[in-house]
């Protein structure tokens, strides 16, 4: 979930890092509508206010091994992104805030911000979204009254030390009734750089309003769940402060929802400025396993009762290449050759935790795997591995093709074109390019070249067509390229939904099938004697 957007309705906003323009005036106008991106300066920025560790936000190998692929920005960080873009409204502060979070806002993306409604002057309230292409992401509400906006922060602060790591909590570890242990400061320079830097003074939201949010995403993000934080929506009510003297916090887990992996978290805050109650709900992301390299060893066992029908030795000495092996079912399909006897070089971009974890969890086996980190889709790297394994194995045997990037949810909708052609272009430049460099010596050799698909192009679900698009065009590139190269043995893997990152969602933590069968069924097809130039859909 990749690149920008089509229209360009107003200045971008102001909120990059790198060779961005400068700060906007905290009391101008200028971070109206228009596209706007987080940057990880910005990231940076909210992590110090915020004290918000959770590793979806802030470590890329940890993101990687989650549905998303790469880290996503805060939730809270998007909403106030969006807010930056509400017109100046002198002598108003929030009365009423609401957040939801349909999509994720990720760095370095342009996203549009649409302003729904603005009238900084009346009674009506305000609304601002974020959306990637035609894609909703996040959706602001606020109704605004008339207030004195306090710039300054508490001086004085309770006792309170901040979690160095997220709660790694499972969802059977928490309860209804369960508190939260009480208190929190925000990083108060920090966080006032923040306003400043968004022109959030000027919107209304000084920095003890901006302190609520902050705390509401260490609540989410590093208390309950924690480390499994997804949020789904947030609602605040600000009220005037009561002479408090320091910036206080206590929260409840008021219901946990098993059925829909979710929470719902209530809390209050007093301050000087403002007294505030929030409701927020958080979904628990589901973990995935890494494939069992104990039911590989099942399945392929000769003689068993296995998908490999007894042929997995057949492979001993082959030399396989598996484009996108360290997780899922590339790592499941990297591990199964292994154990059937291949040499496999295990490509990678960015997961070398991931891949090395796959390597060394086969054991007596590992020493058949070797790390191949690079780019797929660079033609440099694929050369240089070209020329590596044939130095080294005198040629290949096995090219299996199962790099894309994380499939992304966008409506077929008017304002979706370039998110959705921007996809399709990462993902056929995954097969495309180890085609041109690998499809010869592979067939030469009579050996077998598999691209990874998948049952959606047969049976699309509404809302995937930029992966589905490119699916049926990875099918189209290996049927093609058979024609093109008939000495050697082609063939597309079609699973079901499985049981992978990529799927592991809230709503679909028990969805999918595992991985292993598919891995010992593209083996049993592997090991088939079979005629040169055929072309296969196995699954």
């Amino acid at each position: 979930m990749t690149a920008g957007v089509g229209e360009h309705p107003a200045p971008a906003a102001r909120l990059t890092g790198g060779d961005a323009p400068a700060d906007p005036d905290p009391d101008s106008g200028d971070v109206a509508a228009g596209t706007m991106r987080v940057d990880a300066d910005l990231v940076e920025l909210f992590r110090l206010a915020s004290h918000d560790e959770n590793p979806l936000h802030v470590d890329p190998d940890y993101a990687r091994a989650t549905s998303f692929g790469e880290p996503v920005v805060y939730g809270v960080l998007g909403a106030l992104t969006a807010l930056a873009g509400l017109a100046p409204r002198p002598g108003r502060v929030p009365g009423r805030l609401k957040v939801r979070f349909p999509g994720p806002v990720l760095r370095g993306r342009d996203y549009r911000r649409e302003v729904v409604a603005d009238d900084p002057g009346g009674s009506g309230p305000a609304e601002v979204r974020l959306l990637y292409g035609a894609q909703p992401t996040l959706a602001v509400k606020v109704d605004f009254v008339e207030g004195t906006l306090y710039r300054d922060w508490p001086r004085r602060a309770a006792p309170w030390a901040a979690r160095a790591t997220a709660r790694p909590a499972r969802l059977s570890d928490l309860h209804d009734g369960d508190q939260i242990p009480a208190g929190y400061q925000p990083g108060w320079p920090a966080l006032a750089r923040l306003v400043d830097r968004l022109g959030l003074a000027a919107r209304g939201f000084g920095p003890q309003q901006v302190a609520v949010l902050a705390w509401t995403s260490y609540l989410a993000g590093m208390e309950a769940p924690g480390r499994a934080s997804l949020l789904a929506d947030i609602a605040i009510e600000y009220r005037p402060g009561n002479e408090a003297e320091r910036f206080e916090a206590e929260a409840v887990i008021d219901r946990v929802h098993p059925r829909f992996r979710m929470l719902t978290l209530t809390g209050a805050v007093r301050s000087p400025a403002l007294t505030a109650t929030a409701t927020v709900r958080v979904f628990h992301r589901p973990d995935v396993e890494a494939p069992d390299v104990a039911v590989l060893r099942a399945l392929l066992r000769p003689g068993g009762a296995d998908r490999s029908g007894g042929a997995a030795g057949r492979l001993v000495g082959t030399t396989a290449l598996v484009i996108g092996a360290s997780r899922g079912l590339g790592a499941a399909i990297a591990q199964a050759l292994a154990l059937a006897g291949s040499v496999v070089y295990a490509g990678f971009h960015r997961s070398g935790a991931q891949a090395a974890a796959m390597r060394d969890a086969l054991g007596d086996d590992a020493g058949r795997v070797h790390l191949m980190p690079g780019d797929a889709a660079d033609p440099a790297w694929c050369r240089r591995m070209r020329d590596q394994i044939v130095a080294e194995r005198g040629g290949i045997d096995v090219l299996v093709l199962n790099a894309c990037p994380p499939p992304m949810k966008v409506p077929l909708t008017d304002g979706s074109d370039e998110v959705a052609a921007s996809y399709i272009r990462a993902a056929l430049g995954l097969v495309q390019t180890p085609l041109t460099v690998f499809a010869e010596p592979v067939a030469r050799g009579g050996g077998s070249i598999v691209g990874i698909s998948s049952r959606w192009v047969a049976e699309p679900e509404a809302g995937w067509f930029p992966y589905v698009t490119a699916k049926t065009a990875t099918e189209g590139l290996v049927r093609a390229a058979a024609a093109e190269h008939r000495q050697g043995r082609w063939a597309v893997l079609r699973p079901t939904r499985l049981r992978t990152a990529f799927n592991a969602t809230p709503m679909t933590a028990d969805v999918g099938e595992p991985v292993e069968p598919v891995a010992a069924a593209l083996i049993a097809h592997l090991s088939r004697p079979g005629e040169a130039g055929r072309f296969h859909i196995v699954g």
